[in-house]
């Protein structure tokens, strides 16, 4: 028997914040809006996006405040927050003639009065921030009117606004250009007013003092990049700047300036020709990776370097195009530049913050190591000189097996008579140090996007990404996949988030077979995921995506195909579904009751409630919705079951009726319940079945799981009651 620590993966205590995000961001625009919607996607994008990704789970989770009942952002619902907040409010004509409307019916009155006092009480604390975006409306009366006079906003840009509106309509217009800098804007004030002891973002201007000529071309082996760049910050952004031969004042001590401001500032590389081999540009940045400040090349290489330098590199890189003579395409490198300078700082600040709660024992790197950064973090740790063994964590992903063979090396030979250097990540580190945590387990999900997903501040994509959790976490531990659903059917395929977390589970494997880390993986990706499809649900079309699949995935995937006495068919035998609507119900009911053989324990998520017709396509499909069916059945089968009761649907149903949450759903849960006896019966028995079947957590996590609406975090849930499970198995044996 082992023990089993969970702490390091769920840090799940009595706190008052989400275990794993560090920021909430809650994007508010009325339904009106013609550009509410695709800015919000725009930001959904990007802060999903490899910008901010290497974490334990996602730092920053983005909502959406909109519809008819707009979801608050405050803690009404039970939703366990982010320790901090961010309100976006999109101030357009349709939010301001909203707002405008004294009612007490009406809903956007009420949300613009709470936005407001919410916005001006929170100044202090810096828990809660506002950032209006003012969108083509200045509002004269009211709340909306007090909240813009009291803080500065961001005026959108007509150009953008008239893009944004344009895609509402025609998905396939480009807003990428001008979106990039909106986000900039947005991460600077989170970075500015978010943090105490924060300050106004600096950044260090690198250069060779060879690349200040106003004369440069390419010809001369320079270039006017370093001229471009100041010009860009001063006439399109907010940033302060720290440019020695600007900044240093007569008098002062300019060597020790600029070794203070290195260490101090993010600092943008100017990389020219004349750059890679000068001893103060290589004290520059050696000064900041030993301080891990966020670093961003701007390569703008003429004739490339005769050598280079190691100092330089292992930092994020934006090419420059030297020899162009578009002065656009300049101006957008160093946009670009600029902009992901910005999102450095602001990871490297929700790294500080979530590695300082959940590895507060491990020293850590905000960014991938090298030797200057490794060299300094192990420094300041004063470590024994006998330790057994020196862990440094940083953010997935990981280095590459000959990276970390390199660095290990080093390691051992400036410290002969320390253990060996394990170098992890998030995810290595959550790999079990023994045997698999969750060793012949299997895992099933019941899984589809609900409708009203708006109520719940959430969009399809939370859906999908919290599949996407449980199925990468599960899989880290050892466990086994199952779903029985159907592949491309609707707009939103969870089978694809299944498979992506297969794909990434496959890339951390090879990396761990490939290092000398000591590190293992609890098992191989073969047979990951047994995807097992109803035959009243094979269609032609569903036959053809399933063989797509399993021929993609040979050696990850088994797809089967159940039939109505519980038989499991290989896709090639199966035959396809023929027979009337109605049994097609009652096949699917007797099948979903066959499902428990296949798993060990199932996650519910999502969940469809409105019966398939012609006026909902993509309603379910049975007697019961489906993932009733499937957790009635479960409990029945004495297999414990994981609610992910905060992203609304038949999973929010059944932890209302637990006593878990109060969704904003709960009136049209009670006429649900009321006007569908059947209904009302199989969640009454759902309800008093999942009480005699521990899932391994207890009454105070369940109630956080079932509430959360980070994805993270419910995953995160699901792994700690499962390693429970697993344990009290090994007693038991």
């Amino acid at each position: 028997m082992h023990t089993i620590d969970y702490t390091h993966d769920t840090n799940v205590s009595k706190s008052s914040h989400s275990p794993t995000c560090e920021l909430d961001i809650h994007v508010i625009w009325h339904p009106d809006s013609s550009v509410g919607e695709p800015l919000y996607n725009h930001l959904v994008d990007h802060y999903h996006s490899d910008a901010f990704a290497g974490f334990t789970g996602s730092p920053i989770e983005v909502f959406a405040c909109t519809g008819k009942k707009p979801h608050l952002w405050h803690d009404e619902h039970n939703d366990t927050p982010a320790p901090r907040t961010v309100l976006i409010p999109i101030i357009d004509s349709a939010l301001v003639r909203a707002s405008s409307e004294d009612s007490s019916e009406n809903p956007w009155r009420s949300l613009a009065l709470k936005l407001s006092d919410a916005a001006l009480s929170h100044t202090l604390d810096k828990t809660l921030i506002t950032i209006p975006i003012m969108a083509g409306a200045q509002p004269s009366y009211g709340p909306l009117e007090t909240l813009t006079a009291g803080i500065q906003g961001i005026n959108l840009p007509e150009p953008l606004h008239q893009r944004l509106a344009k895609q509402s309509t025609s998905p396939t217009t480009n807003t990428t250009r001008g979106t990039g800098s909106l986000i900039r804007e947005i991460n600077q004030s989170i970075l500015q007013r978010s943090f105490l002891n924060s300050h106004k973002l600096t950044v260090f201007i690198s250069h060779a003092r060879a690349d200040l000529s106003t004369t440069d071309t390419p010809e001369s082996g320079r270039t006017e990049v370093v001229a471009t760049i100041k010009k860009y910050i001063n006439d399109a952004t907010h940033i302060s700047t720290f440019f020695d031969t600007h900044t240093i004042q007569v008098g002062s001590e300019w060597q020790q300036e600029i070794k203070n401001a290195a260490a101090s500032c993010a600092l943008l590389m100017v990389r020219t020709n004349s750059y890679s081999l000068r001893p103060w540009t290589q004290t520059e940045v050696k000064i900041a990776k030993e301080n891990q400040r966020p670093i961003v090349c701007l390569s703008a290489l003429v004739e490339g370097e005769k050598r280079g330098s190691f100092i330089m590199d292992h930092v994020p890189t934006v090419a420059y195009p030297a020899h162009s003579n578009d002065d656009e395409k300049k101006r957008d490198a160093v946009n670009n530049a600029i902009n992901m300078l910005v999102d450095e700082a602001l990871k490297f600040r929700l790294w500080k913050q979530q590695s300082a709660r959940i590895f507060a024992d491990v020293p850590t790197l905000a960014s991938a190591p090298d030797p200057i950064a490794l060299s300094q973090v192990i420094a300041d740790q004063q470590m024994p000189s006998k330790n057994p063994q020196v862990q440094i964590v940083y953010p997935d992903p990981p280095l590459t097996s000959v990276e970390t063979a390199a660095l290990t090396r080093i390691f051992a030979l400036g410290h002969p008579h320390s253990g060996a250097l394990v170098l992890n990540t998030p995810r290595t580190h959550s790999i079990p140090k023994t045997n698999a945590e969750h060793a012949n387990i299997r895992i099933a999900f019941s899984a589809s996007v609900p409708e009203e997903l708006s109520a719940y501040g959430i969009t399809d994509t939370h859906i999908e990404r919290t599949v996407a959790e449980v199925a990468q976490l599960a899989l880290i531990k050892g466990a086994r996949l199952t779903y029985a659903g159907t592949i491309g059917e609707n707009a939103s395929c969870l089978t694809t988030s299944i498979l992506d977390a297969i794909d990434r589970y496959q890339s951390l494997e090879r990396y761990v077979r490939t290092t000398s880390s000591g590190m293992h993986c609890p098992g191989d990706a073969r047979h990951a995921l047994t995807l097992t499809i109803p035959r009243c649900a094979l269609t032609s079309e569903q036959y053809k995506a399933a063989l797509r699949v399993q021929n993609n995935y040979p050696e990850t995937v088994d797809v089967k195909v159940l039939d109505i006495s519980g038989t499991c068919t290989e896709l090639d035998e199966a035959q396809q579904w023929r027979d009337s609507v109605e049994s097609r119900q009652q096949a699917f009911t007797a099948i979903r009751a066959r499902l428990p053989a296949f798993c060990d324990a199932r996650a519910i998520i999502g969940g469809k409630l409105r019966r398939r017709d012609s006026q909902h396509p993509h309603g379910y499909q049975g007697i019961l919705p489906g993932i009733i069916d499937e957790a009635l059945a479960t409990v029945r089968a004495r297999k414990p079951l994981y609610l992910a009761g905060g992203f609304g649907g038949a999973a929010a149903l059944l932890a209302w009726r637990m006593g878990y949450i109060n969704p904003p759903a709960a009136h049209a849960f009670e006429q649900l319940l009321s006007g569908n006896e059947e209904l009302a019966k199989a969640v009454n028995e759902i309800n008093q079945g999942i009480t005699q079947v521990s899932n391994g957590l207890s009454e105070e996590d369940n109630r956080r799981m079932c509430s959360t609406r980070h994805p993270s975090d419910f995953a995160r849930y699901v792994a700690k009651g499962l390693s429970e499970i697993c344990r009290t198995r090994e007693i038991d044996s």
